[in-house]
């Protein structure tokens, strides 16, 4: 239940979001040009340091040891989704972007 409330939570900030870039937009404070500046200073700027800030905290042995866990299960997930992805590319006649889209999902944002 926590897990369900917590995304809930994640997807109306997300929500929260383009509405209010809508709004901005709309009111004439930036235009939708300005979109491409913005996503690049999330991306290269903002990203990395939400990154940095959720990684400060006490490091226990416990931590370590499911950090590692955590690292060993995502690079199973990756092999998988390229084996799959490897297997299904000529039935499906997928292109590189198609292929690339399958092995990595846009969960970023649901994260952090």
């Amino acid at each position: 239940m926590a897990f369900t409330l917590t995304l809930i939570a994640k997807l109306a900030s997300l929500l929260l979001m383009v509405l209010i870039g809508f709004v901005i937009v709309r009111i004439g404070l930036l235009r939708s040009e300005d979109s491409r500046v913005l996503s690049s200073l999330v991306i290269f700027v903002l990203q990395p340091c939400l990154i940095f800030r959720a990684f400060q905290i006490e490091l226990s042995e416990s931590r370590l040891r499911g950090f590692f866990v955590v690292l060993i299960f995502s690079i199973a997930a990756y092999l998988v989704w390229i084996l799959l992805t490897q297997l299904i590319k000529r039935p499906l006649r997928l292109d590189p972007i198609e292929q690339a889209t399958l092995i990595y999902g846009n969960v970023g944002n649901l994260t952090l």
